[in-house]
């Protein structure tokens, strides 16, 4: 069947200016976009007018361009997180130990379990505030994070029933007679506390990466203020100085502080699949050079409140080093169109898991002195430097609104 251009090509072209009459805005004024990414279940997110599109609030101008502003951005991230600190055990039980047995046994860990600290869940809470700019739609935020955290081990093996387990001491640095064995306890009473400062400023931006798809990447400064205690008593030693007369109280204070600034850089991205809800996953990494000073002290006693007492050790010890931190979140976000605030509002709610690793935070050393004569004397003191990972992970809501 031939086909009659006559009459398709008018029919055509009636068609093409109707479509583009009903397309067109008859009063002048440009349509108010109330949802900055997602308009409805279905529509279009980013814009292929713009090279990398601003994905912050906008409204369509006369010409149908998408236009954004100056605007606020404030964020509010409650968290429930705990720590965890490397190489921290208090004390090493051995079941199958007994005090008869050979001072020349070659290992007394036989039948060993380490004890560790059981480290606690906190709340703390993440606040930021910043703005986005004219300048292609640059944005700067500062964020500060604030977090507590403790940890606690207790052992008691003063019961004469069931048979305790000998408790080997881990941090003690009194005189060892290696000739008598190691060094023992009928008990353990260890706390950790992590005090955890974060300031970071940044300076990114967000932009459709795709259609759905929105990446910010970001630069900026880390400030860090992080201090840890580890305070641990060992009661009722046995096996210090050659002999094996009970100590009490053993009291050992450490503090482990660093005050760091360097700089952080990293990625942020929203994966959304309409209806405003979305998928995120964050990154960063920064280098922070600081100041450290750590102190380390131990004291004996008949007990624990006892003045004065048998000072075994006074250390201080201060320098600066480099110190790497990354961050990682993986969480689900909903952004809900807010009709009341059109057309430059948007607000997100946001649940995730978190993730943050200080790597070699821990600097405090194990000092231990040994005499291996029983001799006076011929004792030495040794100590090992024993460097540390700290980390944080755990749940994070958040809440932002930008306009």
């Amino acid at each position: 069947m031939e086909l009659n251009w006559k009459r398709v090509l008018p029919a055509l072209t009636t068609t093409l200016i109707a479509c583009a009459g009903l397309n067109a805005d008859t009063s002048g004024q440009s349509m108010p976009n109330c949802c900055m990414m997602n308009d409805g279940c279905n529509g279009m997110m980013g814009s292929n007018d713009m090279n990398a599109p601003s994905a912050r609030p906008h409204y369509m101008d006369s010409a149908g361009k998408m236009q954004t502003s100056n605007g606020w951005i404030f964020d509010v991230e409650p968290f429930y997180w705990q720590s965890h600190l490397d190489d921290a055990e208090v004390a090493v039980s051995n079941e199958a130990f007994t005090t008869g047995s050979s001072p020349t046994t070659a290992s007394r860990f036989t039948d060993a379990t380490y004890e560790h600290l059981k480290f606690k869940w906190d709340a703390g809470v993440k606040v930021g505030v910043g703005g986005y700019f004219d300048h292609d739609e640059w944005d700067v935020f500062v964020q500060w994070t604030h977090f507590h955290n403790n940890a606690h081990k207790n052992i008691n093996n003063t019961l004469s029933s069931p048979t305790p387990a000998t408790l080997f001491t881990t941090w003690s640095a009194l005189e060892v007679d290696t000739l008598a064995g190691n060094l023992t306890a009928q008990g353990v009473d260890a706390d950790w506390s992590l005090n955890l400062d974060l300031l970071d400023a940044e300076l990114g931006r967000m932009f459709f990466a795709g259609k759905w798809l929105t990446v910010r990447p970001h630069v900026g400064l880390r400030g860090g203020w992080i201090r840890q205690k580890f305070n641990i008593d060992y009661l009722n030693l046995s096996g210090a100085g050659g002999t094996t007369t009970a100590i009490t109280t053993e009291d050992i204070n450490m503090k482990n502080k660093f005050t760091g600034l360097g700089v952080r850089a990293g990625v942020d991205t929203e994966w959304h699949s309409g209806c405003g809800w979305c998928l995120y996953g964050n990154g960063a990494v920064s280098i922070l050079y600081g100041f450290y000073k750590n102190t380390q002290s131990e004291t004996m006693g008949p007990d624990e409140f006892a003045t004065p007492s048998t000072i075994i050790l006074g250390t201080t010890d201060s320098f600066r080093d480099s110190k790497a931190i990354t961050d990682l979140a993986l969480g689900i976000c909903y952004s809900p169109e807010i009709s009341c605030m059109c057309p430059s509002t948007r607000f997100t709610i946001s649940l995730g898991w978190e993730h943050h690793m200080f790597f070699n935070q821990f600097q405090l050393k194990r000092v231990a002195t040994e005499n291996p004569s029983a001799t006076p004397g011929t004792n030495y003191t040794t100590y090992v430097r024993e460097p540390s990972d700290l980390s944080t992970q755990g749940w994070t809501l958040g809440l932002m609104l930008d306009y």
